[in-house]
């Protein structure tokens, strides 16, 4: 699921506060299978009818009131489907609790059992990526069934299985930012990580903070969502933390959804102001179609983003106009080798002039050809020789002018390839709005991006800076960093890198350059093992099994001169086969 598809802990709260307006109260009239691993429960109450959707899907975990009927759902009856319909169907939901800040969402579920009495239930709904679940437990603690069963084999720490008691999961061990002590601690946890990125602490540190969240909270406290630490004034952030969150004790929640060329790509429980500049971004009246107009909108919500089969709708354009000046590049190239050909050897054309002139008081009317030393010389009968001559030295200078220019066009025609390849190769592993408004802008910039409607430069240090990195936390201390555009390339290489850092790039195919910041130190064989596996997952190899990725230190790495920009030549390379 791409990280703008983020159903955090701020959404799960959201739709609780949504549930409990809606749904509190109200019977489950039908209980079906919408999925493989998803359930739809009708409900009716005093706001009238509406569909819980229950999705334990690794890429599209959710819950939700959506339109999609439960009456209308698949015919397939699970041992699970069995028991919802013995316990809660035509049961009433009593009450919806969630643990603050965590991905858990418990419904308690009320119904008379044949002898009058009021039997109780609690489904259980853990949206934790590829670990969700919705799990019927019984009044008693136990597991009466799950979407998602684990043996001991495959969870020995938390098996899901029937008959066994329920436990929660276990707490991550991050810092509430709700607690008055959360935040001298994150100051020290920052102090450990000097070169890291706002965004970054905040999502690893902050309990409930999603990457969403924290670049959210980054961008209201700083102005870009790529604030490094050292740019970061905590009082700000702490003030930006606390108006994020404070719609946990009021329930004014204001949810939103971001469109990037009309197409859904995030939402939020907040509004998305850090996705304004690069998306149309709108209010909505609730999560809950925030939610599901998202979800729709994706290309098989059930699969991974990133395989191979799907295209992400916003990335489709950038894709056509690079696809697009790809043949133009490659049709330039072509014409340009039959000019070479046509043109003749210059030194043959010269000398066959040279020949004639050096002849021309024996040349006869209506003579086809001359020869001197074994050499003939084509001659046109109906010009004299003197005409012959100069015709000769014309494309002896046309041959020789191409000769110089031809094959310096032929070199930065191959080097705009690879700059269009390594466009390419960044754009489909971009992953959220801001990386692919950024390859935008750059695309716009170097032409091969049109707008229909002329945009005004921009100006000031942002138009100076370009794109930043994103930096991801290595073993034992190592931070590497990570390209996201072709200026993004040069700019970590060559602007953010000192002398001794590491750099990796996959071996011979386009990809993002990796820096390893080493401090003066060397980096243990696993932490350049960590960063190979980056350049290779961010490099047109990432589907393939195994990936050759070349390291050397960064002043061993030069610009291609006159090449487009993040294209390099490197020497003393070492290289890593990686997963």
């Amino acid at each position: 699921m791409k990280p703008t598809l983020s159903f955090d802990a701020l959404t799960l709260h959201a739709v609780a506060a949504e549930l409990r307006v809606s749904a509190l109260g109200a019977q489950v009239q039908k209980v079906g299978s919408v999925g493989r691993v998803a359930l739809g429960l009708d409900l009716y109450g005093r706001h009238g009818r509406a569909t819980l959707l229950i999705s334990a899907e690794s890429h599209a975990a959710r819950i939700s009131i959506t339109g999609e009927r439960a009456a209308r759902a698949s015919g397939t009856v699970t041992p699970l489907l069995l028991l919802l319909r013995k316990y809660v169907r035509d049961g009433r939901l009593i009450a919806i609790e969630q643990p603050t800040l965590e991905r858990l969402l418990e419904i308690q579920i009320a119904k008379r059992d044949d002898s009058g009495g009021t039997r109780q239930v609690r489904l259980i709904i853990e949206v934790m990526g590829r670990r969700s679940n919705a799990i019927l437990v019984a009044e008693d603690g136990t597991i009466l069934d799950a979407l998602r069963r684990a043996n001991r084999d495959k969870n020995p720490a938390r098996p899901i299985l029937p008959h066994l008691r329920y436990t929660p999961p276990a707490v991550q061990d991050r810092l509430n930012p709700l607690a008055l002590d959360a935040w001298d601690a994150l100051r020290a946890r920052a102090e450990a990580r000097p070169a890291g990125t706002l965004a970054k602490l905040l999502a690893d540190e902050l309990a409930g903070f999603s990457p969403l969240l924290a670049r959210e909270a980054a961008f209201r406290s700083t102005g870009r969502i790529d604030a490094m630490l050292d740019m970061t004034s905590w009082a700000n952030v702490r003030a930006t933390t606390s108006e994020l969150l404070a719609p946990l004790k009021s329930g004014s929640w204001a949810p939103s959804l971001a469109r990037w060329q009309g197409v859904p790509i995030a939402f939020a429980a907040y509004r998305l102001r850090h996705l304004e500049a690069a998306c149309d971004v709108e209010d909505v009246t609730s999560i809950s179609q925030a939610v599901e107009e998202a979800f729709a909108a994706q290309p098989d919500a059930g699969a991974p983003a990133s395989s191979a089969t799907t295209v992400w709708p916003p990335v489709r354009p950038l894709l056509e106009a690079l696809a697009q000046r790809r043949a133009l590049v490659e049709r330039r190239l072509a014409a340009l080798a039959r000019s070479r050909a046509a043109t003749g050897d210059p030194v043959t054309l010269r000398a066959a002039g040279e020949t004639i002139l050096a002849l021309a008081h024996g040349i006869g009317p209506d003579q086809r050809s001359v020869e001197l030393g074994g050499t003939t010389v084509e001659l046109d009968p109906h010009e004299t020789p003197i005409e012959n001559a100069q015709r000769y030295f014309r494309e002896y200078r046309r041959a020789r002018d191409a000769s110089r220019r031809v094959p310096e066009l032929i070199e930065r025609s191959a080097l705009e390839l690879r700059y269009l390849d390594e466009m390419r190769t960044l754009v489909e592993v971009a992953a959220d709005p801001g990386r692919l408004h950024a390859l935008s802008e750059e695309l716009r910039g170097a032409g091969v991006l049109k707008d229909r409607q002329p945009r005004a430069p921009k100006r000031g240090a942002q138009a100076e800076l370009g794109p930043l990195p994103f930096t991801v936390q290595l073993s034992d201390g190592f931070i590497a960093l990570v390209g996201t555009s072709a200026r993004g390339n040069e700019r970590v290489t060559f602007e953010l890198a000192v002398q001794d850092d590491v750099w990796l790039h996959a071996r011979q195919m386009p990809g993002a350059h990796v820096i390893v910041r080493t401090g003066g130190r060397r980096p243990p064989d696993a932490v350049l093992a960590e960063a190979a596996g980056l350049a290779a997952h961010y490099s047109q190899g990432r589907a393939a099994g195994r990936v050759a990725v070349d390291w050397t230190l960064r002043k061993h790495v030069r610009k291609i001169r006159g090449g487009p920009p993040g294209l390099v030549s490197y020497v003393e390379e070492h290289t890593i086969d990686v997963e």
